[in-house]
């Protein structure tokens, strides 16, 4: 994991094993839902494309887990029985960081022909940017003070 990811990811702080899924995690971790600019279409996106993933591991233990825990958030809910599907291999999204202040990422997804179910995400900046500078400013922070900043 890079330097920049710890100033993002929750998995830093102390939980359960089965809480460390990104869709758990942006429905139910503060610090993840605070990042965004536009949570719902966002969140909304996320539960699209988890319903896509369920067409292709319909037999998934965990993901059956997940599917019964998220039953209970009222978003999560409503928007799963809309039966939304989505696809989407890019994008942009807008996050405001408690760091850097508001980051504006192009997003691109690449997936692997011989494990499709295995995803990277890549989140670049404009260059030149005052993202750009976000981005290298958290990518020069230890690793330490990323774990005790995302763990407040």
């Amino acid at each position: 994991m890079s330097r920049s990811s710890t100033m993002w990811k929750a998995s830093k702080v102390k939980m359960r094993e089965k809480d460390r899924n990104y869709v758990w995690l942006l429905f139910n971790h503060p610090a993840l839902r605070a990042l965004y600019d536009d949570w719902e279409s966002g969140a909304h996106a996320c539960v699209a494309y988890l319903r896509m993933h369920t067409a292709r591991c319909p037999d998934d233990p965990r993901l059956h887990d997940l599917l019964a825990r998220m039953a209970s958030h009222p978003d999560f809910d409503r928007w799963w029985k809309a039966r939304d599907v989505a696809v989407q291999g890019t994008g942009n999204k807008v996050f405001h960081h408690p760091v850097v202040g508001t980051l504006t990422l192009d997003w691109a997804t690449l997936t692997s022909s011989a494990v499709p179910d295995q995803h990277v995400v890549m989140w670049t900046a404009e260059p030149g940017s005052s993202s750009e500078k976000g981005l290298r400013i958290l990518a020069a922070v230890p690793e330490e003070a990323g774990r005790s900043h995302s763990s407040s």
